[in-house]
């Protein structure tokens, strides 16, 4: 017992000790620590959303890519799942005096996080790549616009105002184009799968994740619902038949380094702007991922679906240029 004992302890230390490693090599990347020491042209709150962005926009180019090749989805959200414990139990242990802290109503918005996060989200994203383009994803994923003004009815009693139906319309228009390419509608696997991920982002990104970084550290949240969202995505995994070994390593790692950026990036630019101007700056990914795409990918658009994105990009810039 004094040997197992011993073990876990060393292990603990080692899995820390790794956890520290991969913290202040990611903090370099991002450059956190800079933006708190130096003064630069552009707010914290457009740093950190343009950030996301950014993080965002090559996650999605990179899956697409290891799709291209045969990875299977469930697989893959398996590996850059299990790849990011160490670091969020890094994150939750350095808040961890948050935890007797928390009151019921946050507990049950990160539960809701955690569970609708890794199902709606990231699983939904994944099956999405597999079966659409980086680029076509990355505009139809913009309709976030639309579920977000209905969720903010429903939950806040917000009013549905003219400029709000206008930025529907936009939208809905230009997700018609972007899916039917100016031919009859006719929604694909992959663009299902992208609207159940536009609506779980508005619901679980625009109005709990910013409800509780209001209340706890950004990081700390982060933290919290991935681990309470793991168990599910290692279910799908297993009754799926996807506990295997990934076709890359390296683009494990390249995942697993964006998607913490991006929950860094993102909880930071919500405790700093509004859910709005948040989802604003998530319109700079569309023109990240088309550029992205095009070169490494290879992939093109048709000048109706060109349209189509331009629209939708359009409706979300709106969205905080209008003050909706």
């Amino acid at each position: 017992m004094d040997y197992a004992r011993e073990a876990l302890v060393d292990l603990n230390a080692i899995i820390h000790l790794f956890a520290k490693r991969v913290i202040l090599v990611l903090r370099r990347i991002s450059g956190f620590d800079k933006i708190k020491k130096m003064k630069i042209g552009i707010s914290k709150k457009f740093f950190f959303g343009f950030s996301a962005a950014f993080f965002w926009a090559i996650s999605i180019v990179v899956s697409r890519y290891v799709f291209q090749r045969g990875e299977d989805p469930y697989t893959m959200v398996l590996w850059t799942s299990l790849g990011a414990v160490p670091i969020w139990l890094y994150y939750a242990g350095k808040n961890q005096k948050q935890i007797y802290s928390l009151d019921k109503r946050v507990l049950l918005s990160l539960a809701v996080i955690g569970i609708a996060g890794s199902i709606g989200v990231s699983l939904m994203e994944v099956l999405a790549l597999k079966y659409t383009t980086a680029i076509n994803f990355s505009f139809l994923i913009r309709s976030v616009v639309v579920f977000t003004i209905f969720f903010a009815f429903v939950a806040f009693k917000e009013q549905i105002t003219l400029k709000k139906l206008i930025l529907v319309i936009l939208t809905i228009l230009g997700s018609f184009f972007l899916i039917t390419k100016g031919q009859s509608l006719s929604l694909q696997r992959g663009d299902i799968f992208t609207l159940i991920e536009a609506a779980m982002i508005a619901f679980v990104n625009n109005i709990l994740i910013k409800y509780t970084v209001s209340k706890i550290h950004p990081d700390f949240s982060a933290a919290m619902s991935f681990f309470i969202g793991l168990a599910p995505i290692i279910v799908f995994a297993y009754f799926a038949n996807a506990i295997k070994w990934p076709l890359s390593w390296s683009v494990i790692l390249i995942v697993v380094v964006c998607d913490v950026l991006l929950a860094q990036s993102r909880n930071r630019a919500y405790q700093l702007g509004t859910a709005s101007f948040v989802t604003m700056m998530m319109s700079f990914t569309p023109v990240l991922v088309t550029l992205m795409a095009f070169l490494f990918l290879h992939e093109s658009m048709t000048p109706v679906q060109l349209a189509g994105g331009i629209l939708i990009v359009s409706a979300g810039v709106a969205a905080e240029k209008l003050k909706i």
